[in-house]
């Protein structure tokens, strides 16, 4: 009873409102200071995000956990395993043979798995800060007018950026990066090919609002008068912000020239389509709308992403690829230590790709590969699967709120392809946001045990049995 209270508490509501906001516009803001690339950065920026971390666990204590955080035990016990591997590396009383053969040339030194092992505290920073926003953000995310409002949030902020890129890119007036800027579409990005991926979660969230929005409450028969007119009101009362949102973003993300970055973005689109197709109900103009946009902003705007497939003639990434693969086998259990590669591959760089300094694989798998050690590597990917295949089946099963496992869905094709050939995962605020949306998604993922589920069930059968016959939303 003392827990249904403290569950039922009004200052419990808000406390938690205000640690879920909290850590959402953190990690907006978070996006203006280049991304979060640079140590100095994403070090405050973790220290904050551990203080509402501790505020998280101790509300969680007292309100008492949901069903939903038991079903994170493997793949949290398999992400903790990796972090405690990459604060091993970086520790010095391990067996002599473990140490990185880069401690040879340093007599006297005191020798670790990791190469830099002070990159691999920074890298473990990271990774724990990305899992405590998502914990915060499922805990947050219960309620469902709460995440609804997130996902609002994110999906305008995301199209205020976008639009910022595209003045900067067109006037050349970029007071962000300054001289950093280049004439592509970047934003508050160093890269463009990182900012690529902000803009593809942009634009699927604007997209997920906007085809959620425009279907509401949308009668199961009815004249096709009546279903248009009910279609124009939805539209014109607030979902239109949200069509506008995304073919902003959509702008933006083709004016990245960004190769991988469009297709990743344009598959990510495509997911969310079909999966909420079947929730458009009989408003197939909205269909027929959105076609209509996204092939004329694809027509028009693609000349930029066109021009760069037409004119490369080889990547270096391609040459670079099998020698990542190829010395794997130097460091296949240990790894050489988080955030080395800069440092640990420069030596296997092949001379026709000298050119260029490889700060990173453009390959976030290989260059986890190359820093963890296969296994370590492994059981990230694993625990990263395992998330989104819940993900992936609320997408698919749920009929209620499934808006937010299908934008979260979309948002992770898009990383996970664009990962494959570059490292804008890589970005610490892209990341945060990215494990953000996860935990919207992961929050409502699940056939029953809502958070309304609960309430009602804590105000007896009969509210119970009210809310599992309320209709779809």
């Amino acid at each position: 009873m003392v827990e249904h209270a403290v569950r039922r508490s009004p200052i419990a509501s808000i406390s938690q409102g205000i640690i879920g906001w909290s850590t959402l516009v953190l990690t907006l803001l978070f996006v203006l200071l280049y991304g979060g690339n640079s140590p100095a950065y994403w070090t405050l920026f973790g220290v904050v995000v551990i203080a509402l971390f501790v505020l998280q666990c101790g509300l969680t204590m007292l309100r008492g956990g949901h069903w939903t955080n038991a079903r994170l035990f493997w793949p949290a016990l398999l992400y903790l395993g990796v972090l405690a591997w990459g604060m091993l590396q970086t520790l010095p009383s391990l067996p002599d043979a473990w140490a990185h053969p880069f401690w040879a040339l340093v007599p006297g030194a005191e020798a670790t798995v990791s190469a830099t092992p002070v990159s691999g505290g920074h890298g473990v920073l990271r990774l724990a800060c990305y899992a405590m926003i998502f914990w915060i953000a499922i805990q947050a995310s219960m309620n469902a007018k709460r995440a609804q409002r997130f996902l609002v949030a994110f999906a305008l902020w995301s199209t205020a950026l976008a639009l910022f890129g595209l003045y900067a890119a067109i006037s050349g007036n970029n007071f962000i990066l300054g001289e950093q800027a280049n004439s592509n579409v970047s934003a508050s990005f160093v890269n463009r090919n990182s900012y690529a991926t902000y803009a593809a979660m942009g634009l699927a969230t604007n997209l997920g609002l906007y085809l959620h929005l425009v279907r509401s409450n949308v009668p199961p028969s009815g004249s096709r008068g009546s279903a248009l007119r009910g279609f124009l009101e939805r539209f014109f009362s607030v979902a239109w912000i949200f069509l506008f949102g995304a073919v902003i973003c959509l702008s933006a993300l083709l004016l990245t020239a960004s190769r991988a970055g469009v297709a990743s973005g344009l598959v990510a689109a495509i997911v969310l389509f079909v999966m909420l197709r079947r929730d458009s109900g009989s408003s197939k103009i909205v269909w027929l709308l959105a076609a209509i946009l996204l092939g004329a902003f694809l027509t028009v705007l693609s000349e930029n992403v066109l021009t760069r497939l037409l004119g490369q003639t080889s990547d270096l990434r391609f040459v670079i690829y099998p020698v990542i693969l190829e010395h794997l086998r130097d460091r296949f259990w240990l790894g050489h230590g988080f955030g080395a590669f800069h440092d640990t591959f420069r030596p296997f760089v092949p001379l026709e790709a000298a050119s260029g300094e490889w700060d990173f694989a453009h390959s976030t798998y290989l260059e986890n590969l190359w820093e963890m050690g296969i296994p370590a590597a492994l059981a990230f990917y694993a625990a990263l699967a395992w998330v989104a295949a819940v993900i992936f089946r609320g997408a698919v099963k749920r009929r209620r709120n499934r808006v937010f496992p299908v934008v979260a869905l979309a948002c992770l094709v898009a990383g996970a392809l664009h990962s494959l050939v570059d490292f804008s995962l890589q970005m610490p605020a892209t990341a945060a946001m990215f494990a953000f949306i996860l935990g919207v998604g992961w929050a409502h993922a699940w056939q029953r045990g809502s958070a309304t589920d609960d309430m009602a069930k804590e105000r007896g059968p009969a509210a119970a049995r009210e809310t599992s016959s309320s209709k779809p939303t």
